[in-house]
């Protein structure tokens, strides 16, 4: 596919916009598997409303070596996936979680997306680790007792993985540029929302002038891409939006400890201070 000019019309009055594929190599496209099958093209260059992105075959060392690890034999391929300067209304719109509380700036995304073999000589000690660790956090979530877990809203880690090899892994890196927040007028309704920490974590955004970068993992089953054309189909923005509130309260937890810890040192430099004084006047008199 080559030389592709679309023009996407948004329900619920989303504005316009163009999406250009420059060039585009599919080892399989399926009408039910759209969105998958997309972001594990073979590369693929484009614009998506005037914001460049690419996906490709990640490489990596055992690729022009003969030997290979039983770390490398862990995923079947690695995808890197990058877009750079997307408008931030694409990610806010309808959405209640972090990304509805920004109201402007740009967002650079870059991550790797990481299939399981479909064999059964794999290394499962690092796939079984990393499912667990991602059900462990799910389950953390849901601090609110008000509030009821809904299920259309997260992957489900904790049902149906007997197998194991359905899962897949995507190492998000996302860069918020220039973005400032607002506390939302109505309550986020969502479970894994502390609402005591909605307050401090807009504050955190907006006394960030440059650009905030947030680091997140995310482990979904393949089988909730089956039927999905876009990113809100497959839930995907769902899990996204779970794993940067939890990076938003570790910052704001680190930053109320970097607060704590300056206050203890200067309330210990005045001491010491105050004390030299006093030593300094005794001798003197």
């Amino acid at each position: 596919m080559e030389d592709v000019l679309l023009k996407l019309m948004q329900p619920n009055s989303f504005r316009h916009f163009d999406v250009a594929i420059y060039n585009c190599e599919l080892s399989k496209l399926r009408k039910h598997w759209l969105f998958y099958d997309f972001i594990n093209a073979n590369n693929m260059s484009g614009s998506y409303d005037n914001s460049l992105f690419t996906v490709h075959k990640k490489q990596r060392l055992d690729d022009f070596s003969s030997g290979q690890d039983d770390l490398s034999q862990t995923w079947k391929r690695v995808t890197r996936i990058r877009i750079d300067s997307l408008n931030i209304d694409h990610l806010n719109t309808g959405l209640s979680g972090p990304f509805g509380w920004i109201t402007s700036g740009r967002v650079d995304m870059f991550g790797d997306i990481m299939l399981p073999q479909d064999n059964k000589d794999i290394n499962m000690s690092e796939l079984v680790g990393i499912i667990a660790e991602s059900i462990k956090k799910e389950a953390t979530r849901y601090r609110n007792p008000e509030v009821k877990p809904r299920p259309d809203h997260h992957s489900k880690l904790s049902q149906d993985y007997d197998d194991i090899q359905k899962f897949f892994v995507l190492d998000l890196t996302i860069r918020l540029n220039n973005v400032r927040a607002k506390v939302p007028f109505q309550t986020p309704e969502l479970s894994y929302i502390n609402y005591a920490l909605i307050r401090p974590i807009v504050a955190y955004i907006n006394s960030k002038n440059t650009s905030i970068e947030v680091k997140s993992r995310v482990v979904k089953n393949i089988d909730d891409f089956e039927g999905s054309w876009t990113v809100y189909d497959s839930l995907l923005m769902d899990d996204i939006s779970e794993e940067v509130y939890d990076s938003f309260v570790d910052y704001v937890a680190d930053e109320e400890a970097r607060l704590m810890r300056m206050r203890k040192v200067g309330f210990w430099s005045i001491q010491l201070l105050f004390q030299l004084i006093v030593f300094g006047l005794g001798a003197i008199a």
